[in-house]
This record gives structure tokens, C-alpha cells and sequence, in this order.
């Protein structure tokens, strides 16, 4: 049905006769008009004037030298973070030729006789006709990964993509369980526990000598990997104070990780001593972990008397925040039953569960608009990450630009636009980056579509690919952010580790898309395309804007 049909002043007999002003006016007097009209000017309005807003915790602790030392602990946590989520990149690699190297006397000189590609391979192990039981890589390899080690090719390469999305499963168990457990016990010791889980797993997956085992071990490096997505973020929140919260969590981050990660794959050019140093990067933070404090927002909404005064005490003789000595009990007092609203008691013994975001309406809608953008997001991120070996030119070298370079340059813009331009809050902050993505993938989709024919388009397919990558930080950070701001403290890590079952959904079904772009290339960009268009839309008009205000530690009123 045409939307003139919905206009009661525009009769269809005579919609040819009807003068163009009282179409226009037709159109805007219908109500659906008027809904998104009154939506886009409630954005708007709510985007002229914004004043940062402080909780009175957040007075207290300020921000000064414990925050500093708490961004470095922060920093090398996303380091190891990131190498872990993005290693299987170089880990997968095939080399471009093989030898054969039987069990006989004459394996020598089949060896440096006989030369195949993986496909040729591939075509004689379909056909039964291949004579060699062993294949190695031939010649000097760039780097030396598990696919050259194990054979892992032909009718065994699917094992490679098993174990990525095996790794990606256990994110959907660690986020949500171990968010639940931080939520409970505190955030502290459940981050504590997940570096030092990491760091072993991590290490012990260089010593394993089968696919089996090592898939294995991706599946609780992902488990761990997913606390420390959601635990490291809400706990280093929850110490700044609404000016700070953005540049502090954006600095550095996953471009230095993941920078760094193709630097030591091109250096150590061995899959089992790139593993091994990317998992003792957060080792120095140990330390330093153990002597920090436990969130004062946590202590204080759980009425952990003695645990919120000794946090604030100690943050705030780091800080020298004008309070000298230790914190007057009865400041702590006062925080509790401010936050509690005069029932301490039943609200220190109730424990929120992932059910209570869709007890709330407003909550509810968070949680979807929230999930649906990052899990485009991420899509975007791992089908490119995973198709990086498909880019025109140097391997190790485009890997760096796409996640190192591209994207520190789009977070350092990105943070000083947030700190220098006013009205630039979280809505444009995630749909314009959206929007850029989309339309980047479009592009990316003609391309192997061979829309423009069978021209030399690699130049154009590596700068629509960097584009969409410099556009992803943005959207990670504004939607990690938002997760935080939006929802309150009884249910801030609940709320994101349940987040992370949708969006790493989106992570187990992109090695899944790549292999299905066999039968249609452009596939997985189409679907990036559409997705990232929705997402910006939904989260410009339906998200709220939290740029500057304090952290929620009630929860809303049904």
C-alpha cells in the first residue's frame, strides 16, 4: 500500500491535480511522518547541551596517578587480549608449495624433484591418485604455522576453521559466566584469575603436537578471552570519572595488540614462539594487579562496608583528591544508603540475573540495539581479519595497516573528537562509522562480483577493506562504552557478558561465511553491508546519549 493511501487529504481520484505544497504538507501531516520527526528532533535536542555529570563516588576518587597505573595494567590485559583473538590469522596460513616426503630411501630426491601447489594436491587426493602419503612445505616459508606442521589442507583444512570457531564457542560460555561471577564476587579477583588462566593456556597451546589437542585449548583460551572482554572493561569504567571514561579505555587498545602481533609473526616467523611471547605480554600486570583495589561502585551497591572504604581510601590518598588520610567511615555509610535508597538490606541480598534486562522495557531495548551493532561490527571485523591472505600484496604488511595503523588512526581521531567537539556524543560516534562501513562493503561486494568486469581492482578492494577497518574502532568503543553507561552497576557485567553470546555469534559463523563464499564471493560483504546499515540506523535513533553523565548504580523503575 503507497503512502498516499495513509493521507486523508490527498484522495487518490484527483492525486495527479493536487498542487506540490499540499503533497509536501500531506506527507508531513501523516503519523508515522510525524513519529520520526518527533524522534529526529528528540536526538537532536538531546545532543545540543551536555554537561558532564559526576556521581558522587566518582567525586571522591577524582582522576590522577591510581588511574594511571590502572591504564597500564589495562593496557597490557587488551594486548594479550587481542593477540589471543586475532593470532589464528597467521596461525592458518598455507604455503604456497609443497613437496612430497615418503617413508623410503629415495625421499631426498622426491623432495627437491617434485614441487606441488595445495590445489594440485587437493585434485589428486579427490581423485585417488596421489602417490605421495606426506607432503612438507617446500622451499623457505615466511612464516611456519600449524597448516605446515599438521598437513592441515585439502580434506583437513576445515580443522583449522573448527578450531577458530571452537575458540569463538568458548567466548559464548566465558563472557556471559564469568560477567555473572564479577557481578557477584567482585571484579578484582575474577580479572586476576582470568589473566593468569590465559597466560597458561595460551603458553600450553605451543606445546601440544596435534590439531585435537590444540582445538582444545582454543576453546579455554576463548572461555578466558570472554571474561576478559567483559570484566577488564566495566572494572577500569568504574574508576573514571565521565570526561576521562572514553580516551582512557580507546588509547592504544587492539591496534597495539594486534600491531604488535604482526610485527612478531614477521620477526619470530614460527607459530609455536609467536604463541608463547604473545602470552606472556600481561605477565608485568600481574603485580600490579594484585596490590589494586576493588570497585568502589561494586562495593558500594553490594554494601561491602569495609571493602568501599578501603577501595576509596587508598584511591584517593594516590590521588591526593583533597582528602588526606583515610575516608571517614560514615562517607561510605552515607554512599550505601544513598544507593540503596534506604533499604540496604534487601537490596545487598538480591542478585540480578540475566532475565531481570528483559523484566525492563528500556533495558530490554538497550540490550538488542546494543548486540545487534556490535555483532555486525565484529562480522565485519573477523571476515576481513580472516580474508586478510586474500588482500593484493604483502601479507604481514597489510595485516599491520588494516588493524595497526588504520585503526590507531581512527581511534586517535575519534577520541579527540569526543574530548574537543561538543556534540559529538555516542550517536554519531557509532552510526556515521556504520553508515561509512556499509557503504564500503557495497563496494567490496561489486568488486567480487565482477560488477566492473575483470579489470585490476586490487587497489580499490585494499582501500575499501582499510576503510571498513578504520571505521570499526569507533563502534567497538562506543558500544563497549555504552554497555557500561547505560546499564546499572547490579547488572553492568551481566548485561555485557550476556551481550557477548549474540555478538560472538557473529564470530562463529564468519569462517563459516568464508567458506561459503566459495560459491559466491561476495557473500559475507553483502551481508556486512546490510547489517552495519541497520545497526547505525537503530542506534541513532533509539539508543540514548551518555556522553557525560554519571554511571547508573540504581536499577529503573518498571
Amino acid at each position: 500500500m503507497s503512502l498516499s493511501a495513509h493521507l486523508p487529504s490527498c484522495k487518490k481520484e484527483d492525486k495527479l491535480s493536487v498542487p506540490s505544497s499540499k503533497k509536501v504538507n500531506c506527507i508531513l501531516n501523516n503519523k508515522w511522518v510525524k513519529i520520526l520527526i518527533t524522534k529526529f528532533s528528540q536526538v537532536l535536542k538531546d545532543m545540543k547541551d551536555r554537561r558532564p555529570n559526576e556521581s558522587n563516588i566518582d567525586k571522591i576518587i577524582g582522576c590522577g596517578k591510581y588511574q594511571f597505573f590502572h591504564s597500564i595494567v589495562y593496557q597490557l590485559i587488551i594486548i594479550l587480549l587481542s593477540c589471543n583473538m586475532s593470532i589464528m590469522a597467521f596461525l592458518k596460513k598455507v604455503p604456497n608449495e609443497w613437496t612430497c616426503r615418503n617413508d623410503s630411501s629415495n625421499s631426498d630426491f622426491n623432495r627437491s624433484k617434485m614441487v606441488f601447489s595445495t590445489a594440485s594436491i587437493c585434485l589428486h587426493e579427490k581423485y585417488a591418485n596421489s602417490t605421495c602419503s606426506n607432503y612438507v612445505p617446500f622451499g623457505e616459508q615466511d612464516f611456519y604455522s600449524i597448516v605446515s606442521e599438521w598437513n592441515l589442507i585439502c580434506s583437513r583444512a576445515y580443522l583449522v576453521y573448527l578450531s577458530i570457531t571452537v575458540q569463538m564457542a568458548g567466548l559464548l560460555f566465558g563472557s556471559p559466566l564469568c560477567g555473572q561471577m564479577a557481578d557477584y564476587y567482585g571484579r578484582k579477583w575474577v580479572l586476576f584469575g582470568s589473566v593468569v588462566a590465559l597466560t597458561i593456556f595460551g603458553n600450553a597451546s605451543a606445546f601440544v603436537n596435534d590439531i585435537i589437542s590444540f582445538t582444545v585449548l582454543r576453546f579455554l583460551i576463548g572461555f578466558t578471552c570472554g571474561s576478559l572482554m567483559v570484566v577488564n572493561v566495566v572494572y577500569i569504567t568504574e574508576f573514571l570519572t565521565p570526561k576521562h571514561r572514553l580516551w582512557v579505555t580507546s588509547v592504544g587498545s587492539w591496534p597495539v595488540g594486534q600491531g604488535l602481533l604482526a610485527l612478531l609473526a614477521w620477526t619470530l616467523a614460527n607459530w609455536r614462539l609467536l604463541t608463547i611471547v604473545v602470552n606472556c605480554a600481561a605477565l608485568p600486570a600481574l603485580p600490579l594487579l594484585f596490590f589494586m583495589e576493588e570497585s568502589p561502585h561494586w562495593a558500594v551497591n553490594r554494601a561491602k562496608r569495609t571493602v568501599a572504604h578501603k577501595s576509596l581510601s587508598f584511591v584517593v590518598k594516590m590521588n591526593r583528591s583533597g582528602l588526606n588520610g583515610d575516608l571517614p567511615m560514615n562517607v561510605v555509610d552515607n554512599l550505601i544508603d544513598e544507593q540503596n535508597d534506604n533499604d540496604q538490606q534487601q537490596r545487598t541480598k538480591t542478585m540480578y540475573h540475566f532475565w531481570h534486562i528483559f523484566a525492563y522495557k528500556r533495558l530490554a531495548s538497550y540490550f538488542i540495539i546494543i548486540s545487534l551493532c556490535t555483532s555486525a561490527v565484529n562480522m565485519v571485523t573477523y571476515t576481513m581479519l580472516l580474508d586478510s591472505d586474500a588482500l593484493p600484496g604483502n601479507h604481514f604488511l597489510n595485516f599491520f595497516i588494516m588493524t595497526s595503523l588504520v585503526r590507531f588512526f581512527s581511534a586517535s581521531g575519534f577520541i579527540l573528537a569526543d574530548y574537543y567537539v561538543k556534540p559529538f556524543g555516542r550517536k554519531l560516534a557509532l552510526s556515521i562509522p556504520a553508515l561509512v562501513i556499509s557503504v564500503a562493503s557495497f563496494v567490496i561486494v561489486l568488486l567480487k562480483g565482477s560488477v566492473f568486469g575483470k579489470g585490476n581492482y586490487g587497489a580499490v578492494l585494499n582501500v575499501a577493506t582499510f576503510l571498513s577497518m578504520f571505521m570499526t574502532s569507533p563502534i567497538y568503543i562506543t558500544s563497549m562504552l555504552s554497555t557500561s553507561e547505560v546499564f546499572p552497576t547490579p547488572i553492568r557485567n551481566v548485561a555485557s557478558g550476556f551481550a557477548q553470546i549474540f555478538i560472538r555469534s557473529s564470530a562463529l559463523v564468519a569462517p563459516v561465511f568464508l567458506y561459503l563464499a566459495y560459491y559466491w564471493a561476495p557473500g559475507p560483504y553483502l551481508i556486512c553491508a546490510v547489517t552495519t546499515f541497520l545497526s547505525g540506523i537503530c542506534w541513532f535513533l533509539f539508543m540514548p546519549e551518555t556522553k557525560g553523565h554519571p554511571l547508573p548504580d540504581r536499577m529503573p523503575s518498571k
